[in-house]
């Protein structure tokens, strides 16, 4: 995905309340954008930790994806946590349950 890319230029718009915020990287999981970052979001009391941020996916009729819903929710992780750049997720499902591990 390009800042270029007509396509995806309305996910650069949004804003979030999270403070010294900054992606590590992202994945799509079914209907939500899911993005493995760092920063303070809100009611965490450290200054920065990982966390796991979801955002649902807006689908036009066209079946594309056209926007965010703003509002987010995340799971905040283990301190030891820290996935690197371009690291790709493993995604499997348990029941009702996915499962996503950072290699």
């Amino acid at each position: 995905m390009s800042t270029n890319d007509p396509d995806w230029t309305f996910i650069f718009k949004e804003n979030v309340d999270i403070e010294n915020f900054h992606i590590k990287n992202a994945t799509i999981v079914e209907d939500r954008l899911v993005i493995f970052s760092r920063g303070k979001p809100r009611g965490v009391l450290e200054q920065c930790c990982s966390f796991l941020l979801s955002f649902k996916l807006i689908v036009g009729a066209d079946g594309l994806v056209s926007g965010l819903d703003p509002n987010y929710n995340y799971i905040k992780l283990n301190e030891i946590m820290y996935a690197e750049f371009l690291s790709k997720p493993e995604i499997t499902k348990s029941g009702d349950d996915t499962i996503l591990r950072m290699l």
